[in-house]
């Protein structure tokens, strides 16, 4: 009945909701030790704010590309294996949108906190506040037209325009602009996970198991560049 497929419903989006945002624990890990660095740089008008900036962004990336790629390629397997190939067949791409967007999502953890830092509190929430009636309403008419998955694309819109509003409210509180942000280190990072999630398109899973270590690999080895050249 109708309240039976409700509830299946719900089902199918917070199980994969709930399990990507687990992820949560690593950006909440890096963001207590950040906050308080960020809040005794800035108030000293340190010049090493914004390569520590950076250098969370990157470590950041590093470490939730390669998981966030695995769960949204595997999203079929995995939910299969976990509960079954029928929730599977009803929620995997549900747990792909939920995997892009929370790579997105925690990016955004660096420059909230880096606001939070600053003593600028108010900036996130004034964004918060202004975000709501357009998520709202978008989310209205997703669940109207595309149901649950409609819901899913809604808070993915959501958590993508809150990013970008983060980095750039953020900006100025490290004397940049959105524009030295949007360096060319950090397009080829949103690259990189453009066409690593671009592997959602690839059915034989043993091309998509190459597609991930490839992908994984290239990040690990940034990772020993970075560190070399250091």
């Amino acid at each position: 009945d109708w309240s039976s497929d409700v509830c299946s419903s719900d089902l199918y989006y917070a199980t994969p909701h709930e399990l990507v945002t687990k992820l949560w624990i690593v950006p909440g890990a890096l963001t207590a030790v950040l906050f308080p660095a960020f809040a005794a740089q800035i108030s000293q008008r340190d010049p090493d704010t914004w390569p520590v900036f950076k250098k969370a962004l990157h470590w950041l990336f590093v470490a939730l590309f390669p998981i966030t790629l695995a769960l949204a390629l595997f999203s079929r397997e995995l939910l299969s294996l976990w509960i079954n190939p029928e929730f599977a067949t009803q929620s995997a791409h549900l747990l792909q949108i939920f995997a892009f967007g929370i790579l997105i999502n925690c990016m955004a953890h660096v420059p909230f906190t880096l606001i939070q830092g600053a003593g600028s509190a108010k900036l996130t929430a004034i964004i918060h506040t202004a975000e709501l009636p357009f998520f709202l309403v978008a989310l209205w008419w997703l669940t109207s037209t595309y149901g649950i998955t409609g819901a899913a694309i809604a808070w993915l819109l959501r958590v993508t325009v809150d990013t970008v509003l983060m980095f750039a409210v953020c900006a100025p509180l490290v004397g940049r602009t959105i524009h030295s942000i949007a360096r060319p280190k950090a397009l080829l990072m949103a690259a990189v996970a453009l066409i690593g999630f671009a592997g959602l398109l690839i059915v034989p899973i043993q091309i998509r198991f190459a597609w991930v270590a490839a992908f994984t690999g290239a990040v690990v080895t940034t990772l020993f560049l970075r560190k070399s050249s250091a």
